[in-house]
């Protein structure tokens, strides 16, 4: 899970967007909270001025609904969405009674971070020396750019000591994040069961997705491995917005899956 807004001061809290896979008490209704049966809560993104006004649609109604026979608890966070994606477009709720159905919606909450990451700790710029939420709200408000491999410091949210690049703070002992990236240093609670991701070395950074994806020279991009023979070239698409905090409808495309906004 992710950690909690009270453990920081409020200037270290973000707005974050929670999936919330539920089901119906008997004689329930799905606008009533109070019966919701919840089986399935995690982090899906962050609130962000660049999307604010698609998130907050995201967030006023139930998102999808499939029978609650073909839900399968066991699979990671991605696959349960795909779950919901593939069954919903094609789906007649009103066959089926309220309890017989499981249901996809979005709540908001509280959590440590800045409008990109939920991430318990700031990273400092190895030219300026200035600490930042991440490498894109240092680049929001510098001249230079952050060269993110470079970094070796981190100032705990929790606690503000300043301690060597880990995934938890020596002098507090708080986890910074779920995931992390010790070549990227990319650092996240938003975990694997929800965004699985691997590094590419040719592409320099981490892509969101399973290790089936094979690196175009000329996209300077990675790809699913099923359609790359089919995909359409299109010169340094790593360079195009990062698609593991802002893909829309919170549904992976099949192209570019980059952790970061643009690779420099």
């Amino acid at each position: 899970m992710y950690p909690s807004a009270s453990l920081v001061s409020e200037q270290h809290r973000n707005k974050i967007i929670v999936s919330v896979i539920f089901k119906i008490k008997e004689h329930g209704s799905v606008g009533s909270k109070d019966d919701r049966i919840i089986l399935k809560r995690f982090p899906s993104d962050i609130f962000n001025q660049d999307n604010l006004v698609q998130q907050q649609i995201y967030v006023t109604a139930v998102a999808a609904v499939m029978p609650l026979v073909d839900y399968h608890p066991d699979v990671n966070h991605m696959e349960c969405v795909e779950q919901f994606n593939q069954k919903s477009p094609t789906f007649d709720s009103t066959k089926y009674q309220p309890e017989e159905l499981v249901y996809r919606a979005y709540e908001t909450d509280e959590s440590v971070g800045c409008e990109h990451y939920i991430c318990g700790c700031l990273q400092q710029c190895p030219e300026c020396l200035n600490f930042y939420g991440c490498r894109q709200c240092h680049n929001d408000s510098e001249s230079h750019l952050m060269n993110r491999k470079q970094v070796q410091n981190l100032k705990c949210r929790f606690c503000d000591a300043v301690v060597p690049y880990s995934e938890s703070c020596s002098n507090c002992k708080q986890k910074f994040c779920e995931v992390s990236c010790k070549i990227c240093k990319f650092m996240c609670f938003i975990d694997a069961n929800e965004k699985p991701f691997y590094h590419c070395d040719k592409c320099g950074t981490c892509n969101v997705g399973l290790e089936n994806y094979t690196h175009c020279e000329d996209c300077n991009a990675c790809w699913s491995s099923e359609i790359f023979e089919k995909h359409m070239c299109s010169k340094n698409r790593a360079e195009q917005c990062c698609v593991f905090r802002q893909y829309k409808g919170f549904r992976l495309p099949d192209s570019r899956r980059s952790l970061w906004t643009h690779d420099a």
